[in-house]
């Protein structure tokens, strides 16, 4: 096709442009990428560029049609917004400047942050438009395999219906969780003081802006992969509706998905994997995703490892006949097919979910964070054929907003199962025992058979340094854990006093990057 250059302004006053380029193939923008040209975000099938004047000429190599949005956007904000209704269109036109509508969504333009609050109380989907490259890259996907796992199966099965409705009711019970609000900030103290308590290996708050309440983020090491080779689930837990500072309950969007990480971090806490798991609640998605886009491309710039990021946000809500989860295949950035049927395949496998896979253009998630930066990441929601009446409004509370719980339950399941079998569940075996590893840490752990006796540890090491105790059955499962503070430069001899069944249990003590493990047996 011809390449088509609409403009409306001297050309030769601007420095930058905000640029609309049509239906172009990933391959382009590649090309483009290539040629300085940054690719912001794609707009339906359309794709966003920043261009500099001397760029302009290089857009025409593509061979497409192209149309100059704004200038010198740098200055500006910028929003893509999802509307469903004409009532909200009209009102949009008010809030902002509306520059483009293609395929359904509008982009527009705001003068200043206040503006937010007012998109915040319509029944919109936003994405926040960043002036980062968005990231493309070749991707070889994993073959789909997944062979039931008794220890999955039990994790699993900790899951309790129960425990769900009891957290959604205390994220309701904040009144409001919008992002800027002092009830947000009390939100994040309560989700991060629930992951201290079951006992991850590190839990800490993420600010990603003054404006708003952090992220919170839960990280379970992995014994193999302890750094930054991880497995993400994770749910945003700010909400809205039309009186968004004061009472937005928020149960389906997105109490089911804060209860969904928060029930995953209590089924996977007494267990051991390969790899390392994240768990975050994310804050800033109804304000386009602030909070996951900062942590995405924070995780993209220290070249973290995601193996995979299962985004949990509205799926509490049905109607007779249409109580299936949708699996959502988010082709905006990259095909997260592979991930979507891995998640569906562990469903069949662990749960009594029914739901289906759906492959389009959907980055209205925290999903889209991730996959913006070339991180293979889906999102769990309601049947995409149903409207929940009560979305971004005072109605979304058990009973209203949140009618499913069935759904949400299995949901969180197979959300569990995925997570746990992407991370690979960890058993120590005979091949892993270690009575010492080179380095500075010289440990010995005797005896290793017990009856009616203490376990003795002596350690000797060249610093004074905190040593993670762990004693182990042979599911995996944590038993007693416990820090040890070991003196410098001489003996320590530490006598733990177990209070364990008959049975074959594993010592594990873990200092810095050295693991040391020893299998014990416990006499009657």
């Amino acid at each position: 096709m011809k390449s088509i250059f609409l403009l409306t302004i001297p050309l030769l006053v601007w420095s930058n442009y905000l640029v609309r380029i049509d239906n172009i193939s990933k391959n382009d923008i590649m090309l483009l990428n290539s040629l300085g040209i940054n690719t912001i975000e794609n707009f339906g099938d359309a794709t966003l560029a920043l261009v500099s004047k001397k760029e302009l000429v290089r857009v025409g190599q593509i061979k497409a049609h192209y149309e100059i949005l704004d200038v010198e956007p740098m200055n500006n904000i910028y929003y893509i917004v999802s509307v469903e209704d004409k009532k909200t269109k009209e009102k949009i036109a008010e809030i902002g400047e509306i520059l483009s509508v293609h395929d359904g969504l509008f982009l527009i333009k705001i003068s200043d942050e206040s503006k937010i609050v007012e998109l915040n109380k319509l029944k919109t989907e936003l994405k926040r438009i960043f002036f980062t490259p968005i990231v493309v890259k070749p991707k070889e996907y994993p073959t789909i395999n997944v062979i039931r796992d008794t220890l999955i199966q039990q994790m699993v099965n900790i899951v309790s219906a129960d425990t769900i409705i009891t957290i959604v009711q205390r994220l309701q019970a904040f009144r409001t969780r919008y992002s800027t609000t002092d009830s947000a900030h009390a939100c994040a103290q309560w989700i991060k003081n629930k992951f201290i308590s079951y006992g991850f290996d590190s839990v800490y708050t993420e600010t990603f802006s003054t404006s708003y309440a952090p992220n919170v983020i839960a990280i379970k090491k992995g014994v193999i992969y302890p750094g930054r080779n991880y497995v993400v689930g994770c749910g945003h837990y700010d909400c809205t509706s039309q009186t968004p500072t004061t009472f937005a309950p928020g149960a389906d969007d997105n109490g089911s998905g804060t209860a969904g990480v928060l029930e995953a971090a209590r089924a996977l806490r007494n267990y051991q994997f390969k790899h390392s798991i994240r768990l975050i609640a994310f804050c800033g998605e109804e304000q386009g995703l602030l909070g996951s886009y900062y942590y995405a491309q924070r995780a993209y710039n220290m070249s973290d490892t995601i193996l995979g990021a299962v985004n949990l946000d509205m799926f509490a809500y049905s109607t007779p006949n249409r109580d299936s989860l949708t699996i959502i295949n988010d082709t905006t950035y990259i095909n997260n097919l592979w991930l979507a049927n891995y998640f569906s395949a562990c469903a069949d496998t662990y749960t009594m979910l029914k739901k289906k896979v759906w492959t389009g253009r959907r980055p209205q998630s925290d999903h889209a964070s991730f996959s913006r930066f070339g991180y293979s990441a889906i999102q769990g929601r309601e049947n995409l054929n149903v409207s929940n009446p009560y979305y971004h409004t005072t109605g979304d509370t058990i009973g209203g907003g949140f009618n499913a719980l069935t759904m949400c339950y299995e949901g969180i399941k197979a959300a569990v199962a995925t997570i746990a079998s992407l991370a690979k569940p960890y058993v120590p075996t005979a091949i892993d025992e270690r009575l010492s590893q080179t380095g500075e840490l010289k440990i010995d752990i005797y005896p290793n058979i017990l009856r009616n006796t203490p376990l003795k540890i002596d350690f000797y090491m060249p610093r004074t340094e905190k040593v993670y105790l762990s004693i182990i059955n042979p599911l995996g499962q944590i038993i007693e854990s416990q820090i040890i503070n070991v003196s410098q430069s001489k003996i320590t001899q530490i006598n733990i006093n177990v209070n364990l069944r008959p049975g074959v249990y594993f010592v594990q003590l873990q200092e810095r990057k050295n693991i040391i493990i020893q299998k014990i047996v416990v006499l009657p």
